[in-house]
């Protein structure tokens, strides 16, 4: 019996080193998130620079800059609609993430629990059976009526 409650208890240890690993995993996500984010943000205000474009380079006709400019702006364009897909995606994958990690913080609380009533019954049954037969049957007597 008491095999089968270090089982349990090595079981559940496992289980809570599996948890504590996913939270880890979840807070490198997290970074991962906020580095996009500044990405993001740093790309958006090139983005805003290039839109604000000078009148007089038109005026002058300076075509090939213009061209230049048009591309780099389709691809800065390009680039932040990739750039906001991996954004919503990181933050779905970081709401994810979240949920599971309080759900894992919810088993961990409950396998910690489980474990702990588990000690305590090995403790009462470690004592039950240091008391030895003549006391046991004092408490049956006692019991019984």
């Amino acid at each position: 019996m008491r095999s089968e409650y270090e089982y349990k208890i090595a079981t559940m240890q496992m289980q809570i080193s599996n948890l504590q690993r996913d939270l880890v995993n979840a807070t490198d996500t997290e970074k991962l998130y906020q580095d996009s984010e500044k990405r993001v943000k740093k790309l958006e205000e090139e983005l805003s620079g290039v839109r604000q474009v000078n009148p007089s380079f038109f005026v002058l006709g300076i075509c090939d800059r213009r061209l230049s400019c048009l591309k780099r702006a389709e691809e800065q364009t390009a680039s932040i609609r990739i750039l906001q897909k991996e954004l919503e995606d990181l933050r779905t994958s970081r709401e994810l993430a979240a949920r599971k990690a309080e759900e894992d913080r919810e088993e961990l609380n409950t396998f910690r629990d489980r474990c702990h009533k588990l000690e305590e019954e090995v403790s009462i049954q470690q004592n039950i059976v240091s008391w030895g037969p003549h006391r046991l049957l004092e408490i049956a007597k006692l019991l019984s009526g």
